[in-house]
């Protein structure tokens, strides 16, 4: 939603958003269920000679870094805001290309059993091995990942690639390790999950107690 006001200071814009996150924020009944809703607004200022259009992006601009804040809040914006989401337009573009490019990387992550120190298996860890930016952890990609749809895909290919390397190490010799693969709370939920580690599994020659899938604390909760 848009909402022009003629605002003085930007101390009345800061007033009258307040208000707004204050009243939006107000619980409601829907068939005997007590829904909340979030705002988080972005501020604009209208300078002499400024177009609608810059007005708006700006706008949508600090909205986000108010989302960012943890949503109920407003943020008026500056000019690094753009910048930053130059940025994050970037990042995203890159991360659709990731995988055809072949960016995408495990790490693993040895596990061994305590009292006899033997090696059990590993523990497969992503990493995007971005061309400007290095080598980025999780953190820096996944949630971009959910956001846009791509989770699926970046899932698929770490099981599958889990499972390609697990074959390997099973021919080399090593029968008893396993391989622990993270799942994202989207791909847990999707119904193709049983079918992709079948045909992971069934792909690379491994029985099912090859792979161990997990879920993250997130996940759970």
């Amino acid at each position: 939603f848009v909402l022009l006001t003629d605002a003085r200071e930007p101390s009345d814009a800061a007033n009258l958003a307040s208000k707004l996150v204050a009243v939006i924020q107000q619980p409601y009944m829907i068939a005997g269920q007590d829904c909340r809703v979030s705002a988080s607004i972005g501020i604009a200022l209208y300078s002499e000679g400024a177009r609608r259009e810059d007005l708006l992006k700006n706008a949508d601009a600090a909205m986000y870094h108010a989302k960012a804040l943890g949503r109920n809040a407003y943020r008026f914006f500056e000019v690094s805001m753009n910048e930053d989401a130059q940025k994050q337009l970037q990042i995203l573009h890159d991360l659709r290309l990731a995988i055809d490019r072949q960016e995408l990387v495990l790490y693993y992550q040895p596990k061994f059993d305590a009292r006899t120190r033997a090696m059990l298996g590993v523990e497969a860890l992503i990493r995007w091995n971005h061309p400007k930016r290095g080598l980025l952890l999780p953190a820096e990609f996944i949630p971009l990942a959910e956001k846009i749809g791509l989770i699926l895909a970046i899932g698929e290919w770490t099981v599958q690639e889990a499972c390609r390397q697990m074959s390997e190490w099973r021919a080399a010799g090593f029968t008893d390790w396993t391989v622990a693969v993270n799942l994202s709370a989207v791909q847990f939920t999707h119904p193709g999950l049983v079918e992709l580690v079948q045909r992971s599994l069934n792909r690379n020659a491994l029985n099912p107690g090859s792979l161990i899938v997990e879920i993250t604390e997130s996940t759970a909760m």
